[in-house]
């Protein structure tokens, strides 16, 4: 079984979203693999703040199954981005 991890803009910062159009990206690896390739993928560190008041950009969480952590998304599915395993394997090439 595939873990996927979930990084969510908190839209911190004046609400600006820190990759457009994306209110959710969902990699297909376990957290601590998906944030190394978060970092490698969009030049950002998700731990990183915009500004003092709202804390961090991203939450992450992670989910048994894709469709585990859909059924927790609110968002609209055209402001999602899902990367699949074979793309993160890419990466490591």
């Amino acid at each position: 079984m595939n873990c996927w991890t979930n990084f969510s803009d908190t839209h911190s910062g004046g609400g600006k979203l820190k990759i457009e159009p994306y209110e959710e990206i969902y990699i297909e690896a376990p957290r601590k693999k998906a944030i190394k390739y978060f970092r490698i993928l969009f030049k950002l560190n998700p731990f990183d703040w915009a500004c003092e008041c709202c804390g961090e950009n991203y939450h992450i969480y992670e989910y048994n199954s894709l469709e585990d952590a859909l059924s927790k998304n609110i968002y609209d599915m055209t402001k999602i981005l899902i990367i699949k395993k074979e793309d993160v394997d890419k990466l490591e090439k």
